[in-house]
Order: structure tokens, then sequence, then C-alpha cells
């Protein structure tokens, strides 16, 4: 009888554990790199540093592409194709949620005009329950993270850490 009920305890907890995990999995909040709205912002600078580094909009200048997220994959390459830098989710991601985050092109205090030698994102949660932070990056590289405010930030913070972000390592 002990016997039964352990196997039968032990068929529920794996039950349990088959149900809960993917959705945590999903939501993007366990990995082995941290939440996956880092690895995005990390996937965003280097997509922005491909596009600085081999002139993707073809105008014959090494500058950051400013404008949006959606950019980085939609702009069309010098062959009239997409060129692809980041996943269509990603690009996708200022209005469609990307495992409950949001993300968008911000700007940095003193501008305009935009500089396009310089770039910043911004990561934050679509909704209360997607997350509690937020964060940043910029062409330096740096990710700050901060306590989400409804809406994320629009300008990359002049000084993040006086102003109460903390930067990962």
């Amino acid at each position: 009888m002990k016997k039964a009920l352990w196997i039968g305890g032990g068929l529920l907890l794996l039950a349990a554990l088959a149900i809960a995990i993917p959705s945590i999995l999903a939501a993007g909040r366990v990995s082995p790199e941290g939440p996956a709205w880092l690895g995005t912002l990390r996937t965003l600078r280097a997509a922005q540093m491909d596009f600085r580094a081999n002139d993707r909009d073809g105008d014959g200048k090494n500058e950051f592409w400013r404008k949006d997220v959606a950019g980085l994959y939609t702009l069309q390459g010098k062959d009239g194709k997409p060129i692809a830098l980041i996943e269509v989710s990603t690009s996708q991601a200022e209005k469609t949620p990307k495992a409950g985050y949001l993300y968008r092109a911000i700007r940095f205090a003193d501008e305009p005009p935009l500089d396009v030698q310089r770039f910043a994102a911004c990561a934050y949660p679509a909704t209360p329950d997607a997350g509690k932070n937020m964060g940043v990056i910029s062409h330096e590289g740096a990710i700050y993270v901060k306590a989400a405010v409804p809406g994320g930030v629009d300008v990359f913070p002049a000084d993040p850490l006086k102003e109460g972000w903390r930067k990962l390592d």
C-alpha cells in the first residue's frame, strides 16, 4: 500500500512538473544565460554592430540603424532582400511581445537630430505579469537593468548608475 502511495505521489509530481516547466521556459524566465530579454538585447547590439560594420543600408556610410527595431530585419539590402540581422519575432516585438517583452529603439537625451554613430534600445515587460525588470543597451555594450515602469523608457539614461540602473556584468 505504501509503495502504491509513493508511486502515485511521484506520478502526480511528474505530471505537475510536465505542465509547469514548459510554461516557465516559454515565458523566458529561466535560462542559463538569464531572462530571454537579456539575450535579445545582446542580439540587437550584435545586429547593430553588423549593420554598421557592413554598411547594410548601402549608403556608403558606416552608421547604426536608428529608426526602429524592425528595420534590422525588414530593411532591404543591396540585393533587394530583407537584411534579416535579427529574428522575425524580434522585428515584430515593438508591438507583439516576444517571451512577454516588448523592444524599441530609444534616443539619447541630447538628441535630436538622431546621432547615427550610436544607438540604444529598451526591453520592457508587455504586462506586469511578464516580468519585473526592464533593460537598456547602447552601442557601448553594457546592459543596465531597473525595476520596470509601464511602457519602458524612451530615452537612454544620461548616467545610468546615478539614475538607479544596475549594470550587468
